[in-house]
């Protein structure tokens, strides 16, 4: 997916983030879904972080970062 351009700051990340956990991937589509997670939590965080005179804490990347909302519930318990 990366290999054949020069890497955004988003793509370099990931990578970054990919490496400092350990996590890997499959195939490719899961890599790209993942990748798509990825940015979703960082915008959570950006938009979070941006609100900090709201809040008392920051937040910051962890090893579920990319994680969907269905997975990060379960892993929680939560239940309707």
């Amino acid at each position: 997916m990366f290999l054949s351009k020069e890497l955004s700051s988003e793509e370099e990340a990931f990578v970054r983030w990919v490496a400092m956990t350990g996590k890997s991937y499959g195939t490719k589509e899961e890599f790209t879904f993942r990748f798509e997670q990825f940015k979703k939590t960082q915008a959570k965080i950006a938009d979070y972080n941006a609100n900090s005179a709201n809040n008392s804490s920051t937040v910051g990347l962890n090893d579920f970062a990319d994680f969907t909302d269905a997975e990060w519930k379960r892993m929680l318990g939560l239940k309707p």
